[in-house]
């Protein structure tokens, strides 16, 4: 079979998800044909990225660039194959391929679960969970199913996505980042968390960041071959696979509150401090639900807390335990349905 397959080109949360779905589907002898920004792809096509202002986002300028998005320009980008099925993990250009050439779609992604409206919670959540509906919507449209996967043990879920935490990097690295705390924030915010952060004497702090020489400090700098500088008692890593790889030996993570990380540490068991982004709706409700489960901790910049409380046991993920088990037996209908 013949897949397109669309990736939402902000963060890394639907790139990786998205990259263990496919290896499943490859395994299986299906040809997948990847529409995304990233530079995983066989056809690059713009995306609508979050643009910042003092560390919140800028709202309006989301919406101009959602109004003047060039939807027939990136339309043109995916080539005529006879695909037989598309599947969209919140990535509109598919989607609206999938509808124009009358091709079965499928949504794969976490933002779907805001479709079912949760009426138990605070107001404004209740009406920014009401919006992100709409803009379900209006993002992706109409599909022919929606298989979400989030860490929301209330929502009727697939479960959580992520790589078997026993693979893990291998080597001398390994050995450092045992309980080391792992950071992995918006470049736009590591500075702030830099200046609010008490740097503890009995672990080690790793920050992944675009390029650690940004924060190189001419009076405590060491480049190893590790690709990492060390400045001012932390130690600042280049982004990679090798946060993913790592959870499994540090002590802690700190992180924005998005839905894959957030569920990837739950399901392994590792204590999370969320620092939801300003205006960022989703995260906002992420961070409610993290608390109200006592899952982690939310915090801000300006009075943080680092959470060394591994996530309770009173809830369990039970039949989503095998999230890509759970999902690929839902998208098995499809692919058998052509």
């Amino acid at each position: 079979m013949k897949i397109l397959y669309g990736i939402n080109g902000e963060g890394l949360g639907h790139l990786n998800r998205s990259k263990i779905v496919i290896k499943e589907l490859t395994d299986m002898g299906h040809t997948v044909f990847v529409a995304s920004s990233h530079g995983w792809s066989n056809f690059i096509i713009n995306s609508i990225r979050f643009k910042y202002k003092n560390g919140k986002i800028r709202k309006m300028r989301l919406l101009w660039d959602w109004l003047s998005f060039p939807m027939r320009k990136n339309l043109k980008k995916i080539p005529k194959n006879n695909y037989d099925l598309v599947i969209t993990d919140f990535e509109p250009v598919t989607a609206r391929y999938a509808r124009k050439h009358k091709i079965n779609l499928v949504s794969i992604d976490s933002q779907h679960r805001f479709s079912t409206i949760d009426t138990s919670l605070p107001f404004m959540l209740l009406v920014y969970n009401i919006l992100l509906s709409l803009v379900n919507k209006i993002f992706i449209g109409k599909t022919d199913d929606q298989i979400v996967t989030c860490f929301h043990p209330h929502h009727k879920n697939c479960g959580v996505v992520n790589e078997d935490r026993n693979v893990g990097h291998q080597g001398p690295l390994s050995a450092v980042l045992m309980g080391a705390t792992l950071v992995y924030l918006r470049e736009e915010h590591i500075q702030d968390f830099v200046n609010n952060y008490n740097v503890p004497t009995d672990r080690v702090t790793y920050i992944f960041c675009d390029n650690p020489d940004n924060y190189k400090d001419s009076l405590d700098y060491t480049l190893t071959g590790i690709i990492e500088t060390r400045w001012s008692g932390l130690v600042f890593m280049k982004k990679g696979p090798d946060f993913k790889r790592l959870m499994k030996h540090c002590n802690n993570v700190i992180t924005n509150a998005g839905n894959q990380t957030i569920g990837e540490c739950i399901k392994n068991n590792i204590p999370i401090t969320c620092i939801p982004i300003k205006g960022q709706v989703e995260q906002e409700i992420n961070g409610y639900y993290l608390e109200k489960y006592n899952y982690g901790k939310c915090t801000t910049f300006d009075n943080f807390e680092v959470n060394y409380t591994e996530p309770s046991e009173s809830f369990s993920f039970s039949d989503s335990e095998n999230g890509i088990d759970n999902l690929m037996k839902r998208l098995t209908i499809w692919l058998n349905n052509v």
